[in-house]
């Protein structure tokens, strides 16, 4: 049976640590088990949204059937691919952390829309306030740091939206990736979050993990902001604790 083609994809704005450039190689050697890496889009020094519009059509000129996408600051597990597709969804991501300074340093980079909440520079989209572990959960929309995504779902929404692009800043100038959920959202293509694919993210100044959010639960501005901590016989997650 022949393997799925996949592209690897890290659109760059800036020189790549050496610690991430190491994580990626085995990523795509470890990937090489299930897939058939036919393709490595790596761009510098262009905005995101136009790279990683770029390396759409990339992969849909070359028959590529997934596209992992990361960043060059993640260090993803490197059996995080084969646990995505095994998952069997159209957009699978794994569980990271936005870095940051002082009470945003642990929000997770997983979303999903509220009626509660007016549109916004987030399209209405906001944070997880509870992070359940080890389980995959529908959402409706997370980052682009470590998600794997069926080429068919640039088809898509390339067929419903012909005049837009795949990713943009947007009119509310929020970021490529909410961008690109919101559309997926408009076209009702599932997204979801394997909760036990769980990555760092390097920074020079922080480095923002599953253990370090565990400590974070406990600290005054994880309550102050509302987040509590998720136990086995409730999961009140999904919007953000009223308090």
């Amino acid at each position: 049976m022949d393997k799925p083609l996949l592209a690897f994809c890290s659109p760059h704005y800036g020189p790549v640590e050496t610690e991430v450039y190491h994580n990626h190689l085995a990523l795509m050697t470890k990937a090489s088990r299930t897939f058939d890496v036919k393709m490595i889009g790596v761009t510098d020094k262009m905005y995101l949204h136009t790279a990683s519009n770029e390396l759409v059509r990339g992969a849909l000129e070359g028959g590529i059937d997934y596209v992992f996408w990361t960043e060059n600051d993640m260090l993803p597990p490197v059996d995080a691919l084969e646990k995505l597709y095994a998952n069997r969804k159209d957009i699978c991501g794994g569980l990271y952390f936005l870095r940051g300074d002082g009470d945003d340093s642990y929000q997770p980079c997983v979303y999903v829309r509220s009626d509660d909440y007016v549109e916004d520079l987030s399209y209405g989209f906001i944070p997880w306030s509870i992070v359940p572990e080890n389980t995959v959960e529908k959402v409706d929309a997370i980052g682009m740091g470590c998600v794997l995504i069926k080429v068919d779902v640039f088809r898509k929404l390339k067929a419903m939206f012909p005049k837009d692009p795949w990713f943009d800043i947007g009119e509310n100038m929020c970021g490529q990736d909410m961008y690109f959920y919101k559309k997926c959202w408009d076209a009702k293509i599932g997204v979801y979050v394997d909760t036990s694919v769980q990555c760092e993210q390097l920074d020079k100044r922080t480095r923002t993990s599953i253990d370090g959010y565990r400590r974070w639960l406990t600290s005054p501005g994880a309550k102050a902001r509302g987040f509590i901590p998720w136990t086995k016989t409730e999961k009140p997650w999904g919007a953000r604790q009223k308090v």
